[in-house]
C-alpha cells in the first residue's frame, strides 16, 4: 500500500509524501523498489548524489531487481554520462522491454549521439516507446527532440 502511495505520489510531483511513503514501505517491508522510489524522489529534487545513493542501496539489496537499472541510466543521462547511460538503460530494455520510459530516455540519449545513431534508429526507438506512430513525420518527431532538449 505505501510503495503504491509513493508512486502515485511521485507521479503528481507531491515529492515529501513520496518520499514518505516510500520511507514507510521499507520500514514496514523491506523492499528494493522502496529505495528506488527514493531515488526517484531525489532525482525529481536534482539532488543527484542522494539518489545515486538510494540507486544504489537498492541495486546492493536486491541484484535482481533490473528497474534500478534503468534508473541508474536515467541519472547517468542526467549526469552527462551518455555511453553510461545507453549502456544501462539497454540492458535495463532487454530486461524489460514493455518499459516505455527507459525506451523514451534511451532514445533521447541516441538523439545527443549522431555520430552512433542515425534519425531512424531514433525514430524505431521512439515508436518501439509508442511515442512516434507511423504515420508521423520524422520533421515533427525532430523537432519535438529538439524542445524536449532545450528543457
Amino acid at each position: 500500500e505505501y510503495l503504491v502511495r509513493g508512486i502515485e505520489s511521485l507521479r503528481k510531483e507531491q515529492l515529501t509524501t513520496a518520499q514518505a511513503a516510500f520511507e514507510l514501505s521499507f520500514d514496514t517491508f523491506e523492499n528494493a523498489a522502496a529505495l528506488d522510489g527514493l531515488g526517484c524522489v531525489a532525482v525529481r529534487k536534482g539532488a543527484y548524489k542522494e539518489a545515486e545513493m538510494w540507486f544504489d542501496k537498492a541495486k546492493a539489496f536486491n541484484p535482481a531487481y533490473s528497474h534500478v537499472k534503468g534508473n541508474i541510466g536515467t541519472l547517468a543521462l542526467l549526469t552527462n554520462e551518455l555511453d553510461r547511460g545507453t549502456r544501462l538503460l539497454t540492458e535495463a530494455i532487454q530486461d524489460n522491454p514493455e518499459n516505455h520510459q527507459f525506451r523514451y530516455n534511451r532514445a533521447i540519449a541516441m538523439y545527443q549521439k549522431p555520430q552512433q545513431y542515425s534519425q531512424t534508429d531514433v525514430l524505431a526507438e521512439l515508436y518501439r516507446a509508442g511515442i512516434v506512430r507511423e504515420s508521423k513525420k520524422i520533421t515533427d518527431t525532430i523537432e519535438e527532440l529538439k524542445r524536449h532538449e532545450e528543457r
